[in-house]
């Protein structure tokens, strides 16, 4: 859909569980951004801390979707893209709840999908809001070990080696933005990925139908580091879901030549955690590793309200 400004209407999702002050501050830095389309989505998964209160009251004009329970980071974001797509949206941003958003973002993505139409996804160059000089992510390499990929530039310092528009495997999952047709001819995001790697899933189907995905470095934003995920008991359930997940992508999309390195990446990595993760007297760590790949190669789905409560 064409606004009124006569540019392609953006939906910015954001997915929202117990963000705090750091959601409004995203929502903030959305409403000064210099893309006039842009209508707000604000996707709340059953938080506790009253923020989707607080984001009614500060900002009426924000749709805001309220899931009553942890649905889960892609279920959530395919509840928004549902409401985006049906607002008539050409292109939808999803994004994490924890960054602030330079405000010529929104139109240096939008750029991109208006001038080269095979490009179908974009995604931003990713700092660190502690060390905003620092690169937390630019875009994943597919590698397919433990983790499946490698986020590039992660923790460098920003010298300008990422300053190039570039085709790559996977856009960072913390903001991207995809156009409608990528929806209607794949389909949206797997839920049973729950949270972590469903970007990658999604950016994969996309890659197989011949999309093109992009690094867009001029498109900056801040990210303050998985604000919901800061206690030791939800760093075990990262390192659970990341496990995990891989070996789900593995289930669907593995082949005769990349299994076997997967498969020596994973007990590797577990070798490796026997003595690190023990040696550290972090034996829940070791733990979650491993009933993340066992759970993987059962197919065993996620529960939400066992992980983290309703």
């Amino acid at each position: 859909m064409v606004s009124p400004s006569g540019l392609p209407l953006v939906a910015a999702v954001i997915v929202n569980w117990n963000g705090g002050d750091l959601v409004r501050e995203c929502v903030r830095s959305l409403v000064a951004s210099t893309y006039p389309a842009l209508q707000l989505i604000v996707v709340d998964n059953g938080s506790t801390d009253g923020s989707p209160q607080q984001i009614e009251r500060a900002f009426p004009f924000v749709k805001l979707v309220l899931n009553g329970e942890n649905l889960g980071y892609a279920e959530g974001a395919n509840r928004g893209i549902h409401h985006a797509l049906r607002g008539g949206a050409s292109a939808v941003l999803i994004m994490n709840n924890d960054l602030t958003v330079d405000r010529r973002a929104v139109a240096e993505l939008v750029s991109i999908l208006r001038t080269q139409p095979d490009v179908g996804i974009v995604g931003a160059k990713i700092y660190r809001a502690d060390d905003p000089s620092r690169l937390y992510c630019v875009w994943e390499e597919l590698r397919y070990n433990h983790v499946l990929t490698r986020a590039r530039g992660e923790y460098e310092l920003d010298r300008g080696q990422y300053d190039g528009i570039q085709d790559v495997d996977c856009v960072c999952g913390a903001a991207m933005m995809v156009r409608r047709e990528v929806f209607q001819d794949i389909g949206l995001f797997d839920p049973t990925y729950f949270a972590y790697q469903e970007q990658v899933d999604f950016c994969q189907r996309a890659r197989q139908r011949g999309i093109r995905i992009v690094f867009v470095p001029r498109a900056k934003v801040w990210h303050h580091g998985e604000f919901s995920l800061r206690s030791r008991e939800a760093l075990h359930i990262k390192t659970y879901l990341l496990r995990r997940n891989s070996v789900l992508f593995m289930r669907r999309h593995g082949t005769w030549r990349t299994w076997p390195k997967f498969l020596l990446w994973v007990l590797a990595s577990v070798v490796v955690a026997l003595f690190t993760e023990l040696g550290r007297g972090r034996p829940r760590f070791f733990v979650a590793r491993i009933r993340g790949f066992l759970h993987g190669f059962m197919n065993k789905p996620v529960d939400g309200k066992l992980l983290f409560g309703k």
